[in-house]
């Protein structure tokens, strides 16, 4: 799984899916420390499923008195599946920890919140944002994964890599507005 639901009752109901349609949850990857990312890490944990986020992601997560993963990846490329799934700090933007995943085989980046949908007409939440950054940041995954084919963000519809390129516009837009304040 790739980041949790904000509630216990929907993660509940997200096992239960998982469960019903025959599959085993053995892990999941926390894109940042945000709620609606990490906000059941405690079910999960509890449930001895492996929870991953990054060493920067744990410390935010003590830092804000809520719950770590149960692994740490301690390195800004990490392999959680050889060959299937991947996990990449492209560097900041929505946060400071922000993580991509990429599952190679299908061509498709579960880009969390540091991905906008096209609908979106600004960044959203900033309160945590690298704004500067984050427009190489999201370079960073466009020159890495040449070949998307899905991008997932953490909220809206599913589309191409034209959701990398416009959240690049937002966040040079708001850069720019920035500034001039």
């Amino acid at each position: 799984m790739i980041d949790t639901p904000w509630t216990t009752q929907g993660t509940k109901e997200l096992i239960e899916w998982i469960d019903a349609k025959g599959l085993t949850l053995k892990s999941t990857v926390v894109t940042h420390f945000h709620e609606d990312a990490s906000g059941d890490l405690p079910l999960l944990n509890d449930l001895k499923i492996k929870t991953y986020a990054t060493t920067l992601t744990n410390k935010l997560l003590w830092a804000n008195q809520k719950e770590m993963s149960s692994d740490e990846i301690s390195s800004d490329t990490f392999e959680l599946v050889d060959g299937v799934v991947s996990v990449y700090y492209p560097g900041a933007g929505h946060t400071e920890d922000n993580i991509v995943v990429w599952l190679p085989k299908e061509k498709i980046l579960f880009g969390g919140c540091f991905v906008k949908n096209l609908q979106t007409k600004h960044l959203g939440y900033t309160g945590d944002a690298v704004i500067g950054e984050w427009s190489t940041s999201i370079q960073n995954v466009i020159n890495r994964y040449p070949d998307i084919k899905l991008v997932v963000p953490g909220h809206g519809k599913i589309g191409d890599v034209s959701l990398l390129t416009h959240t690049q516009k937002l966040a040079l837009s708001s850069k720019v507005s920035s500034k001039r304040k």
